[in-house]
Formats: structure tokens, sequence, C-alpha cells
């Protein structure tokens, strides 16, 4: 079996239709159709499975690998497939250190910041996320300087 052939399915079409029948989360339908339609051999690819689903067909490899990993109990974890989300926070000690700069000295910028988390901790932060933290979650805004025109006091 190469690893572009579907994995056999070992829940019965009827099980299957049941569960469909009584899942309320749409993801999950999704995947457990994906499995029927397998099952029931409505489909013979997974770019057949992609376009009768309306999904990529990436997201039926995915909903695949996880189903050859762990059967249905690891399919219908959601969050165990597809990419890793990338970093939204900081360490407890590097925020609670990052806090107390904002609200003593402060920073120039977010740029500022996030070299200051670079040059202190050696962390990479996104600008989108050392943005979100001191303005969302600290209630604080960098507020820089800006140039005035000669004429206006």
């Amino acid at each position: 079996m190469s690893q572009r052939d579907l994995p056999p399915i070992f829940e019965t079409t009827e099980d299957l239709e049941t569960r469909i029948a009584h899942e309320q989360d749409a993801r999950l339908r999704a995947r457990l159709h994906l499995l029927l339609l397998i099952r029931s051999g409505q489909v013979r690819s997974r770019t057949q499975a992609a376009k009768h689903l309306v999904v990529h067909r990436n997201s039926v490899r995915n909903w695949l690998e996880a189903y050859k990993r762990g059967g249905l109990e690891e399919l219908l974890r959601i969050g165990t497939t597809g990419p890793k989300p990338e970093q939204k926070t900081l360490p407890p000690r590097v925020f609670q250190t990052l806090c107390e700069r904002v609200e003593g000295e402060g920073f120039s910028g977010y740029t500022g910041a996030q070299e200051w988390l670079l040059k202190e901790f050696g962390l990479h932060v996104p600008y989108r996320t050392v943005h979100g933290l001191i303005r969302d979650r600290l209630g604080a805004r960098l507020e820089r300087a800006r140039p005035r025109h000669k004429s206006r006091p």
C-alpha cells in the first residue's frame, strides 16, 4: 500500500451514519463524512474526497494521517492536524519583566520592545505579537512624539 492509497476504514457504514447524524460540530461531521465516503466506495482518491467535501486536499491528507495514527479518536480530536500555531504569548517571567518595563521607562515603539525582547531574552517575537501583548493585554500605548510644523505651537 502506497502512502497515497486510502486507508482501510474499520467503522461500519451504519455506525458512521449514526455518528454524523448526532454530531453537532460541523468540522467533525466533515471528518466523519470523509470516512463514510471512503468506506462506501464513493471516492477513490484524496482529491475526489476533497472536491466532494469542498475542502483542500491537504486537509484530507492531514485527517487521514490522524486516522492512521490513532483511529477515530485521534481524527476527532480538534487541533491535532495541520501546522503548529505560532507562539502567541511569552513565558510568565518574561511577560512580568515586560510589564514592569512598559510601566517604568517604556519603549520608543513596538519595534523597540521587539528588539529589547531579542536582546534581553533571545526571543524572536513577531511584531504583531508584541503589539497585541502591549496594546491589548497591558492596555498601554507606546506613544511617540511626532514632528510638528514650525508654524504650529
